[in-house]
């Protein structure tokens, strides 16, 4: 995860790395931002390929202009591994960087021997070498959950795991979603459903309306559901998360049943709203804890069918497990 890079003390050179594109750029914003008040106006971006001609940077470096001498250099690096051409101007650079500049440099996750470098060692000597790390599984709840705080945000459990489930690997539409969500529903405290509604970004998008047909035992409205949904281009994964998730919690309960707990305990004790009461009881009554396991199976196969660790035909699958689960 990148640092916070505010009201720190400027240095000449900064070199950002990492493959978290949202993440780097975060960070790159950050420095501009501190450079720009401390009078850094002016910016020039060089694209290095392998054709580039890194005299342009040396030749920007020294230009002096009339009305700013002060500029921001964004060198942003097409590859992680440099010519000798450019390993010896960034040497020469960073041996002796010019006052009135920032070089910021871009590049992908640079190697453990890159960073033994000279050129590399040089750079962190004269200014500072930024790596971001990507965020994993584990830590983008908390990531979602600072961000939607930072907007005012209010949110519980299941909105931030439903949006760390449908953004992982995307951290981009991660943010992008928080932004919606900020715009829309303001200092609010967020449900779960407007956040499937925004994520889906769907006007007829009702996987709920799926769980409830099958909770009460319709086969037929189901199934028609379930096509409706596939027609109007809805994720799979977003039915399977809908799907899974209520038998989880059918599973959960129905086990408790079992060790003898009364049923509206039960109901009460899982926070199962007033008005969904009468379905859960009909889903409790109809699907024994044995054949909650079964479907709980066959969901993970959906999962890795769609993930493409295993073969199959991801709707014919949720087909028929939501046709299992509603007989």
């Amino acid at each position: 995860m990148a640092d916070k890079h505010e009201n720190h003390q400027l240095v000449p050179i900064y070199l950002v790395s990492g493959d978290e594109t949202l993440l780097v750029e975060e960070a790159c914003q950050s420095i501009r931002d501190q450079a720009h008040k401390n009078n850094f106006t002016e910016r020039q971006i060089f694209y290095a390929d392998t054709k580039f001609d890194w005299n342009k940077l040396l030749a920007s470096a020294n230009n002096l202009s009339l009305f700013s001498d002060n500029s921001i250099l964004e060198l942003r690096l097409s590859s992680n591994k440099i010519n000798e051409a450019g390993k010896k101007t960034l040497l020469n650079y960073a041996t002796n960087p010019p006052q009135n500049k920032i070089l910021l440099i871009v590049t992908k996750k640079l190697s453990g021997p890159t960073q033994n470098t000279k050129w590399y060692k040089t750079i962190k000597q004269a200014g500072k070498c930024l790596q971001i790390w990507p965020i994993t599984s584990q830590q983008l709840p908390t990531w979602i959950a600072q961000r939607l705080k930072q907007q005012n945000i209010s949110a519980d459990a299941d909105v931030i795991n439903f949006l760390a489930e449908n953004t992982e690997g995307n951290l981009l539409a991660a943010k992008q979603a928080i932004e919606k969500i900020a715009l829309l529903y303001d200092n609010k405290s967020l449900t779960l459903q407007e956040t499937v509604a925004i994520v889906s970004d769907n006007s007829h998008f009702d996987v709920f309306a799926l769980v409830d047909a099958a909770l009460s035992g319709d086969v037929k409205r189901t199934a028609r559901i379930l096509t409706g949904l596939k027609n109007e281009g809805i994720e799979p994964i977003l039915i399977l998360w809908a799907l899974a998730r209520e038998i989880r919690n059918l599973s959960s309960m129905a086990q408790q049943l079992q060790q003898g707990e009364q049923i509206n305990n039960v109901l009460y004790k899982n926070h199962v709203w007033e008005k969904r009461k009468p379905l859960m009881r009909l889903g409790l009554k109809r699907l024994s804890l044995k054949k909650l396991l079964r479907l709980l199976q066959q969901a993970a196969k959906i999962d890795r069918i769609i993930k493409g660790a295993a073969p199959g035909n991801v709707w014919d699958e949720l087909r028929s497990l939501s046709v299992k689960f509603s007989r």
